[in-house]
């Protein structure tokens, strides 16, 4: 693969692999045996409310985690392998840099939806345990990510509030 900036196929290599560590993550916010909340971050419900057991919560989050997880997987094949002689075989191996550095860009934009997805789940989790628990730093992020997405009480498409949160996290200067 040719080196499509300063750290080359390792800065993909290591972003595949903090996306593999974000769904780890994501699997011990997300699933209630791990960590003392409910199923699926659910709303805490009583046996006897009408909508008990019929709430998913963030098991379908969970899975577009996963499922981007495996998308940037998917980016770490070196596309230089793909070259063949060209130009009258006056190239034989061609660079690929160009397609190399379009799959570079995705994988970052493909990165950010994650961590958005991951960050409502967490906030999700804040609140489930109590805000007022966490750290100040916690309670900040919280505080504006909750101005994007508010708790999750009733299962709703979070595809637009992940995007707002995955822009929010771009331009964000708060993790600096």
């Amino acid at each position: 693969m040719t080196d499509i900036c300063k750290g080359g196929p390792h800065i993909i290599t290591g972003s595949t692999n903090i996306s593999d560590l974000s769904d780890k993550q994501a699997e011990v916010i997300i699933d209630g045996k791990f960590n003392g909340l409910t199923e699926n971050l659910i709303p805490y419900t009583e046996d006897n409310d009408p909508r008990a057991g019929l709430r998913l919560g963030f098991k379908a989050a969970q899975i577009t985690i996963s499922a981007i997880r495996g998308e940037i997987m998917t980016y770490t094949f070196p596309v230089s392998l793909t070259s063949h002689p060209t130009e009258a075989l006056n190239q034989d191996k061609v660079s690929m840099g160009t397609i190399s550095a379009r799959k570079f860009a995705e994988q970052i934009e493909l990165v950010y939806l994650q961590f958005a997805t991951h960050l409502l789940a967490a906030m999700q989790a804040v609140d489930l345990a109590g805000k007022e628990d966490f750290s100040p730093f916690t309670q900040k992020v919280h505080d504006q990510v909750r101005t994007m997405s508010k708790f999750v009480k009733d299962d709703r498409p979070l595809d637009k509030e992940a995007t707002k949160v995955a822009q929010w996290l771009k331009e964000t200067e708060l993790f600096a």
